[in-house]
């Protein structure tokens, strides 16, 4: 991949973050199966200890994005205690340019030897980022890029049980 095509690939990873509630799913109860009904492919559980008040956290696919999704006990209980937690991830996903040297080396086409810092900068970009959350119900959803496939995750899910 040359300089250009990864300069341009990062770029996708700095879409300002964003956050949402479902409105027509605000006070609906959802669980893990419920998602993988929705046609979400779960892949590996993450530990909950470090998220207040969370019950589950899965990482995981749809349509063809990153999507983590968190579930907490109620829909209170995911807009008190996981829209912060979620918006911070968001934050965290967020990079510039100019705050990384692997990129500013592949935009200037410097060659020679790499700097461990610099190696450590583009692997930081190979990780998952997030760029959006959304609240839907008793769940917090992580989307890859935008709202988009968040949103049609969420309109795939069955109907609730109150």
């Amino acid at each position: 991949m040359n300089g250009v095509a990864l300069l341009a690939a990062a770029v996708s990873f700095l879409i300002l973050g964003s956050g949402c509630t479902a409105g027509q799913d605000e006070k609906r109860v959802h669980t893990v199966d419920d998602v993988v009904a929705a046609g979400w492919t779960q892949s590996r559980e993450y530990p909950v200890e470090t998220l207040p008040g969370v019950s589950e956290v899965w990482y995981g696919f749809f349509e063809g994005k990153d999507i983590e999704v968190r579930v907490y006990p109620s829909p209170e209980d995911a807009r008190n205690h996981g829209v912060g937690p979620a918006q911070e991830a968001v934050d965290a996903g967020k990079r510039s340019f100019g705050d990384n040297r692997a990129l500013l080396r592949l935009q200037y086409g410097h060659e020679g030897k790499w700097t461990t810092g610099e190696l450590s900068d583009l692997v930081s970009l190979l990780r998952t980022r997030y760029a959006a959350y959304m609240v839907a119900g008793n769940l917090v959803l992580l989307c890859e890029t935008d709202l988009a496939a968040c949103e049609n995750l969420v309109g795939h899910l069955p109907l609730s049980r109150d």
